[in-house]
């Protein structure tokens, strides 16, 4: 198999950039970059309207959600790719067709405001009438506000995809998946929001600086088979180094082991939100087989 450039070498470019203390040569790679991307990507890709509307040269938009979360202003993104990103997403939010799934997509929060044909001002009261616009749209939603001094994000999740609102960049990411979750107060905000949308029961136990536990019970009436248990730990354990599980009165309980932002390997491991939330569903795929069983 023979493999470019960038494929055999983009995890030495991304440690070269982390770790360089050379200023001058991380200028230049960054500079590059970005008016390459400009020059030989995204205005070529905007002047072909076919290829900008059914397959944009940057997978996902990918690129351009890039320049979202680099805090660029809208007027130096592409006109015509912007305003295909917000047609796919009003059409995945109304439950039309779409083009593109929409996973860790950014938008500017007015325009998450406008899609949801909200009237308002961007302020905190905004957030009970997304909710409420949201539950007529998706049905369920379950959100948690984390308002503090310098942190101001709130999570929304409805249909099982992750909603991030950042009031301080005035940013949206719809269907939170890669992120690899910067601070413990926000990993552990996403494990309850998961906890509250799959009615199970989760306790965060703090063990050490960086090491939690993640207890989560459910009920399990009517298991017959114990062993599966043991079957589902061992498929939590690829998210994790250990899990472990057991039955008490009709409660099925799994202990597993988490690292957190605090933790100096927490970069490598890579525990992004879509392995947060495989953990969840792994749980909830045994209590659905189980009750699909005992019926």
């Amino acid at each position: 198999m023979v493999y470019s450039l960038a494929e055999k070498n983009s995890e030495n470019l991304i440690d070269y950039i982390k770790n360089v203390h050379n200023l001058e040569n991380t200028d230049y790679v960054t500079r590059e970059f970005l008016d390459l991307m400009k020059k030989h990507k995204c205005d070529l890709c905007n002047k072909n309207r076919i290829d900008c509307s059914f397959n944009p040269w940057c997978p996902n938009r990918m690129y351009l959600s890039i320049m979202i979360d680099l805090d660029l202003k809208k007027d130096y993104l592409p006109d015509f790719c912007y305003s295909q990103h917000l047609w796919n997403l009003n059409n995945y939010l109304t439950g039309k067709v779409y083009n593109i799934e929409p996973i860790d997509i950014k938008l500017f929060l007015e325009d998450f405001i406008q899609l949801l044909e909200i009237n308002l001002k961007i302020e905190p009261t905004m957030y009970n009438e997304i909710v409420k616009k949201m539950t007529k749209q998706k049905g369920k939603v379950n959100s948690i506000p984390r308002r503090e001094k310098e942190t101001d994000y709130f999570l929304l999740i409805a249909d099982g995809i992750l909603y991030h609102l950042d009031l301080n960049r005035l940013i949206v990411t719809v269907n939170l998946q890669n992120k690899v979750v910067q601070t413990e107060q926000e990993l552990a905000d996403i494990i309850n929001l998961y906890g509250q949308y799959y009615n199970l029961k989760v306790e965060i136990i703090e063990e050490l600086m960086g090491w939690w536990y993640l207890k989560i019970s459910t009920p399990m009436k009517k298991l017959k088979n114990i062993n599966i248990l043991q079957e589902y730990s061992e498929k939590l354990q690829e998210f994790s180094e250990y899990a472990y599980s057991y039955l008490n009165d009709s409660m099925a309980t799994f202990i597993i082991d988490i690292k957190t932002p605090l933790n100096k390997k927490w970069r490598d491991l890579k525990f992004s939100v879509s392995k947060i939330a495989r953990v969840f569903e792994t749980i909830i795929e045994l209590t659905k087989k189980t009750a699909a069983k005992s019926t």
